[in-house]
């Protein structure tokens, strides 16, 4: 029948979509070639790393790491470019000999004090310039228990053994190279960073390092599996993100640093943006159930994660030491914020924020103009209008408060007090699933019962509207999460022309399945990957950003099953006629 050939169009579409979407940020397969990036160094590395929990309190581990560290810091730049920045606090209770320590006047103006040491180790390779860029990871291991979920003992491999191997191969990597550096490379393994990151905080403040380095890389893991994400910057980023695309198989969206500089963040990298620095953090997402636990271990590293570090850190610091423009130490201060995201495989899309806030001007104004051309014609009903964005809002807030009941249910059946970033669950993905599923068929339901064929039409404009008027404030006040609205509301208007100027049904079936393929391609692999970073517990917000683009996509694809059914019948009539 004609609409059941619709049901399949749309389904082979929108599993196309899912596919290619997933595919966008599948990390790679292993490399052993040691002329790039050598995953099988990095696991070496990861073997002595994660051979036992190396928290601060773990003193004898700990300080085995920092000698591996320093060891082969050592082996590939030369003894006299390694320094131990070695921290004594008040309160230390692992008196070392042996020891030398620095910056007592630091550890005295921070009012740093703790129950141990801080042990910084910071290699360099020297390029032509002593300008450079400042890699970061931290070698201690979550070792007490301040959440629930977190066992406390990890082995640290993921968080933050992916880190230091990752660090550690880089630095062979160009200590092979180091007769042709433009610019310098330091190499900063911090200390006491799950605790209270005062590793990172103490170098920070040490001037004679931040007046060489005017870009930071922060390498972290939350968890074991999956891509490695750009999830953070440092603000008017333009600059940096230029920088950026230079990786291989980037995996970004700038809604995660939009976000994450409104909320309470804790990693080493935040204190180098509060010294001024401009930068990039990086990080696994995937699975927060191997995060500050015992399966945080080498048994559940993942190759293919260990590869993608390489993958994208390594051409973006071979830019940076090869091209002498860097060795300007205001070279990163950027004049406004980027707006970018994953589209297809490799393909990265970026522009500012003023052309965010264009574009969505230019999008509201057609809107605008379509609503007045209908109004002109006599096409546009204002009441049914008003009344539809009424129903978008409603849908809405069904959405949300699913979405937060379902997660304070997970977070209660599991154990956990409920939290926005840490609810942890075996079956989140599915959980998610469940739930947008559960509450898309309830809209289509709605649709099909409450939805005449010309309260379509209505419906979508109203979703559009909603869509627009959010793209301009969200453009406005935090760019970087302004694409999560632009493009629902860019297909939304692409489509109401169409249904309006077109004559042609395949026309506007074109552009139907062409914005379900979009849209489906960027926002299910982006809610998946923020279901990672918020955990289960951010499941309103999920729900939410799934409800945007599905409020515009309902109308459209519903539209067309409505045009199916009407073919099928005059044909069966005409059957029944000839009977």
């Amino acid at each position: 029948s004609a609409a059941s050939d619709v049901y399949k169009r749309q389904t082979l579409v929108a599993f196309l979509a899912v596919v290619i979407g997933f595919l966008t940020i599948a990390p790679s397969e292993m490399s052993f070639d040691d002329a790039g990036y050598n995953s099988k160094n990095v696991l070496e590395h990861l073997q002595v790393i994660a051979d036992k929990p190396h928290s601060v309190t773990d003193y004898e581990a700990h300080e085995e790491v920092r000698q591996y560290v320093l060891n082969v810091s050592k082996g590939f730049v030369g003894e006299e470019n390694v320094r131990e920045r070695n921290y004594l606090t008040p309160s230390n209770k692992n008196p070392t000999d042996g020891i030398e320590y620095v910056g007592a006047d630091l550890v005295e103006a921070n009012e740093i004090d703790c129950e141990y040491d801080i042990r910084n180790v910071l290699a360099c390779l020297n390029g032509k310039s002593e300008t450079g860029v400042l890699l970061v990871a931290h070698y201690d291991s979550r070792g007490n228990i301040k959440r629930y979920g977190e066992l406390a003992k990890s082995y640290g491999a993921g968080d933050d053994g992916y880190g230091v191997a990752t660090l550690l191969e880089l630095m062979r990597y160009f200590s092979e190279r180091k007769d042709a550096l433009e610019n310098s490379v330091y190499f900063l393994f911090t200390d006491s960073e799950e605790p209270n990151m005062y590793g990172s905080l103490l170098e920070s403040k040490n001037t004679e390092l931040m007046n060489k380095v005017n870009l930071v890389i922060n390498v972290e893991a939350r968890g074991m599996n999956g891509a490695v994400y750009m999830f953070e910057t440092s603000l008017k980023n333009n600059k940096v993100i230029k920088l950026f695309r230079k990786a291989e198989s980037p995996v970004t969206y700038s809604v995660a640093p939009a976000v994450y500089s409104v909320m309470t963040n804790y990693t080493d990298f935040t204190n180098f943006l509060a010294a001024g620095k401009n930068g990039l953090n990086f990080s696994t997402l995937n699975d927060i159930n191997d995060y500050h636990v015992p399966s945080d271990c080498y048994a559940n590293v993942n190759t293919a994660t260990v590869q993608h570090y390489g993958e994208q850190l390594l051409p973006i610091v071979e830019e940076y030491v090869s091209d002498a423009v860097y060795s300007d130490m205001n070279y990163f201060d950027g004049t406004h914020d980027a707006v970018f995201f994953n589209f297809l495989p490799e393909v990265f899309v970026s522009y500012s924020s003023v052309t965010a806030v264009v574009l969505a001007v230019c999008v509201l104004l057609a809107l605008t103009a379509l609503i007045v051309v209908g109004a002109l014609k006599k096409q546009f009903d204002f009441k049914s209008w008003g009344k539809y964005i009424g129903f978008v809002l409603i849908g809405l807030a069904i959405a949300v408060a699913v979405g937060m009941v379902v997660s304070l249910v997970t977070a209660r059946l599991n154990g956990y007090p409920w939290s926005l970033v840490n609810v942890r669950s075996a079956c989140s993905d599915w959980i998610l699933v469940l739930t947008a599923g559960a509450i898309f068929a309830v809209l289509h339901f709605a649709a099909k019962h409450l939805l005449r064929s010309d309260g379509l039409r209505m419906f979508n404009f109203a979703a559009v509207t909603v869509q627009a008027i959010l793209n301009l404030i969200v453009a406005i006040a935090l760019s970087g999460a302004s694409f999560l609205f632009l493009i629902p509301a860019l297909a939304g208007v692409i489509y109401l022309a169409a249904e309006h100027f077109v004559k042609n049904v395949w026309g506007k079936r074109t552009v139907a399945y062409l914005s379900l393929f979009c849209i489906v391609c960027i926002f299910v692999p982006l809610i998946f990957s923020l279901q990672y970073a918020l955990t289960i517990g951010g499941l309103a917000a999920l729900t939410a950003l799934a409800y945007f683009p599905f409020s515009v996509l309902l109308p459209m694809l519903y539209g067309e099953i409505r045009e199916g059914k009407a073919q099928e019948k005059p044909e069966e009539a005409a059957t029944a006629s000839a009977q």
